[in-house]
């Protein structure tokens, strides 16, 4: 695997991870949707790991 896939790959996990961290103790999906904080983060690092 070259090098620019294996960072792609390690961009969309270590996204991944935070979103699971953002997400701890998350059990519907209106905790998510109401708290406007989490939501912004979580949508931020799902384009990051788009790009």
């Amino acid at each position: 695997m070259n090098e620019e896939v294996e960072k792609y790959l390690q961009d969309i996990l270590d996204s991944l991870v935070l979103i699971e961290q953002f997400t701890t103790g998350v059990t519907s999906f209106y905790q998510y949707r109401d708290n406007l904080m989490m939501k912004a983060a979580v949508e931020r690092k799902q384009l990051s790991a788009k790009q």
